[in-house]
């Protein structure tokens, strides 16, 4: 976990330093701009301009690494996040739930063989909780495979469960009609404590 937090801690440090020189090449670049390649140049600045921003900057870094990992499966994944309400979660748990659970996600669709590979990711706060939930589609008939064969199975979701405990939260997980669903409650503190 130690080494997962420092990495998302290397990448977050470098996406800062990409947007830095972003903000002053997008204007030099757009001066040198040549015909041939326009397209090439423009996709590049609108793969920055397109960064997830999530009110958090550790998550920003990410969901950005995810929503990589999972264009490059072929899995489309939707994010409606506003995480500017986690300030009380510690980035080591932020790695662990929102890591692990997408983690997860991708790896039970690489196994599939459907055509519809998606997943959903969710969080904002509602009333005095912060909600987190991930769906994704997953085979049902390849379930039992996927446990036998993989020695790590169910270590990611317990260290999510662990990660809830430590802020008195709740943790529930559905499977129904091809859809498999993380559903978290975190109660937020009151800050005048």
């Amino acid at each position: 976990l130690e080494l997962q937090y420092q990495y998302y801690v290397r990448k977050k440090e470098d996406m800062d330093s990409v947007r830095k020189i972003y903000h002053d090449l997008k204007n030099h670049v757009r001066l040198l701009e040549q015909p041939e390649n326009d397209r090439r140049i423009n996709d590049g600045i609108r793969a920055i301009e397109d960064y997830y921003k999530t009110g958090n900057g550790f998550l920003d870094v990410i969901i950005a690494d995810k929503m990589r990992k999972a264009s490059e499966k072929q899995i489309r994944m939707e994010c409606e996040i506003d995480f500017s309400q986690g300030f009380f979660v510690h980035p080591l748990d932020i790695s662990t739930i929102f890591g692990n659970l997408l983690d997860n996600a991708m790896e039970a669709l690489e196994k599939t063989e459907d055509e519809e590979k998606y997943i959903v990711c969710k969080a904002g706060r509602k009333r005095d909780f912060l909600i987190i939930s991930v769906q994704n589609s997953y085979d049902r008939t390849k379930e039992e495979h996927w446990k036998r064969k993989s020695h790590m199975h169910g270590f990611g979701l317990k260290n999510v469960q662990d990660s809830v405990k430590k802020y008195k939260g709740n943790y529930s997980v559905q499977k129904e009609s091809g859809i498999f669903k993380v559903h978290i409650l975190l109660p937020v503190p009151n800050q005048n404590q």
